[in-house]
């Protein structure tokens, strides 16, 4: 049988794909983009070998040249085998010939192609396609073959290229996905690799409609008889796959269709921010395959079961999909060193099998549902209104529920040491006001409670008034929150209390307390009243042990603090602190902000009585220390 070999090339400003008849071979250009390295140690089931031919004959240029040949050479590697190879779950070995370096005709930085078998009348994926998907090797000789224009200034590292330079890895990645599949073999006339009535076309190409749905190969022809028109090559095209529309919100992918036709154009998305489209602008990156891209890699049958989002801001909306093993964001299995997020809308499903990892640069958001039995482990960001349907582990990264005040709701919640959960607080209506978290089974808190405040509140300021934010709901409540931070503030005293609160102090008797109640943890800000030395709206012993222990009727050489027992702030701690003591004691006497005023009772002589004889008893104290329950 004969093989025909197409190729792809990729212009200096734009994608433009030249068609060309040399003997049996049809040459089609294209460009590539790169791909990330540092991934650790490699797992990829299908390795490329790739043939120098610059190197076998010694030309010093290209892929040989003595200063930059050899970092080509493993930037391309390592885009092949660590990205592209990695990605895929299948087991094979190609190998591919990399020509002579040499300048490219119409401003071409590089090209690439695989080979094809004829057969009229049919769909073909190409031999690159073949053996990877059937697992055979292709020791026998290469399946495909690239060229490139290294006369250009190029950026081979994996940091972002200087200005002026191409990015090499992009370009890579660009070039060995179109070497995959995702290529088209029509031409301006509707034929397709042997420009005949009924033809052979390209796998890709049996998915591609007009903007009426009407296939645009059919029968093995361009598929005029059934509504199809050449018009549409310079109108409108979309890829219609099952797995690219899941990933494209439920719509059909659209390609690039320039005015006047490219045969590269119908490879190309009409999406300026893809690594497919059909223009890459000098001194950028775009080194990872967007979600569109993996579906389309799908529908032309790979098994590419993880997800990993890098250098995208994907959205997800009106949709499904399904990842048949881990989902990455941020980074892949093996590194976490490119940003990236994925925001999962309302009306929106991702469904997960085995882990959905979050990396420090990776940020998630869930408005939708994130299900299946994956866990959320994360070191970024998670944020959103929606609900994960498992555990959502806060390893080192921050976890906000809603948007500007809202609830995200999880099955069951974890958060380590060095986890943060930020909440805002703007009011005292849970969810439309301030943040919940909201978690159906247990909770298990530990790290940073990080409350900012948003839509101007203000503590409240008035003696014996709170207010409380409900900011976790929970089944079942495990442990404590270590630290609060509030509005960025550095926080000073902070007091545990034997039902397992905590207040910080934030001085002149403000307190931030966070207060687990049954199943839930409560934060409040309170305005203390004279006498509760901890803010934790009691005074009890406690308080009065305090105000006893740092008695100090004449006052101090150092400052005494409310904490202390200095509530009137005139640094001595004498019989009207302790009378303001007296006056609380072990009664109700704190309100919430929002209702109306109950004022606290004046200090009648009982009162005073009372105080004063605090005050002898704490001086007893004093004289053998401090007082205990």
């Amino acid at each position: 049988m004969l093989r025909l070999q197409f190729r792809m090339f990729f212009p200096f400003e734009r994608a433009c794909w030249v068609l060309t008849m040399i003997l049996a071979f049809v040459a089609c250009w294209v460009v590539g983009d790169g791909s990330p390295t540092g991934h650790g140690s490699a797992r990829a089931a299908v390795t490329f070998g790739f043939n120098y031919q610059d190197v076998a004959q010694g030309t010093g240029q290209g892929f040989d040249d003595p200063n930059e040949g050899e970092a080509r050479r493993q930037a391309l590697e390592e885009v092949a085998d660590q990205w592209v190879g990695q990605q895929l779950d299948h087991t094979a070995s190609l190998q591919i010939t990399v020509k002579l370096s040499q300048e490219l005709s119409e401003n071409a930085l590089a090209q690439a192609g695989q080979n094809y078998t004829i057969r009229a009348n049919s769909f073909q994926s190409g031999l690159v396609a073949s053996h990877i998907q059937t697992g055979r090797n292709s020791s026998d000789g290469a399946v495909g073959s690239m060229t490139w224009d290294l006369s250009r200034k190029w950026h081979t590292g994996t940091d972002a290229p200087p200005k002026g330079h191409h990015d090499f890895r992009s370009v890579a990645l660009h070039e060995l996905t179109h070497l995959l599949g995702l290529s088209s073999l029509l031409r301006e006339n509707g034929r397709g690799l042997q420009d005949a009535f009924f033809d052979t076309y390209a796998s890709f190409d049996a998915f591609l409609e007009n903007a009426s749905g009407t296939k645009l190969v059919s029968s093995g022809r361009y598929n005029t008889m059934g509504g199809a028109s050449l018009s549409d090559l310079t109108t409108a095209v979309y890829f219609d796959g099952h797995h690219a529309n899941a990933a494209n919100n439920g719509q059909r992918v659209q390609l690039f269709t320039p005015n006047s036709f490219r045969t590269s154009s119908l490879s190309h998305l009409d999406d300026r921010t893809d690594p497919l489209a059909h223009q890459l602008r000098i001194a950028t990156t775009n080194r990872h395959w967007s979600l569109v891209d993996r579906g389309i890699l799908r529908d032309l049958g790979y098994r590419i079961p993880d997800v990993i989002v890098v250098d995208h801001d994907e959205v997800l909306s009106s949709t499904t999909l399904d990842v048949d093993r881990s989902l990455y964001i941020g980074g892949d299995a093996f590194a976490a060193v490119w940003p990236g997020s994925l925001t999962i809308r309302p009306s929106a499903t991702v469904n997960v099998n085995q882990l959905v990892s979050v990396w420090p640069e990776g940020t998630l958001t869930v408005d939708g549902s994130l299900s299946g039995s994956a866990d959320v482990v994360n070191q970024g960001t998670v944020e959103g209104t929606g609900y994960i349907t498992s555990l959502l582990r806060n390893e080192s990264g921050t976890i906000m529920p809603g948007d500007s005040a809202g609830r995200l709701r999880v099955a069951d919640f974890s958060q380590g040491p060095t986890g943060t959960l930020e909440v805002e607080i703007g009011g005292l209506t849970p969810v439309s006001q301030y943040d919940v978290l909201r978690v159906d089974n247990s909770a298990h808190l530990d790290g940073l409670l990080h409350v900012k405040t948003i839509n101007n509140y203000q503590a409240p300021t008035e003696r014996g008034t709170f207010d409380s934010f409900t900011i976790v709901e929970a089944g079942s409540i495990a442990n404590q929150f270590k630290f609060v931070l509030y509005n960025d503030d550095v926080t000073m005293q902070r007091f545990t209390h034997p039902d397992g609160s905590f207040g910080i102090s934030v001085g002149d008797g403000m307190f931030r307390n966070v207060v687990p109640t049954g199943s839930d943890i409560m934060f409040q800000n309170v305005a203390a009243v004279p006498g509760d030395t901890d803010g934790n709206m009691e005074i009890n012993i406690v308080d009065f042990n305090t105000l006893a222990v740092s008695y100090a009727p004449h006052g101090a050489p150092i400052d005494l603090t409310w904490e202390q027992g200095d509530f009137d702030g005139d640094n001595d701690i004498d019989i009207v602190d302790f009378n303001a003591l007296a006056v609380g004691f072990l009664q109700d006497v704190y309100r919430p902000s929002a209702t109306s005023r109950v004022l606290i009772p004046e200090p009648n002589s009982a009162c005073l009585l009372a105080g004063a004889g605090l005050a002898l008893i704490a001086l007893r104290g004093l004289r053998r220390g401090a007082f205990s329950e």
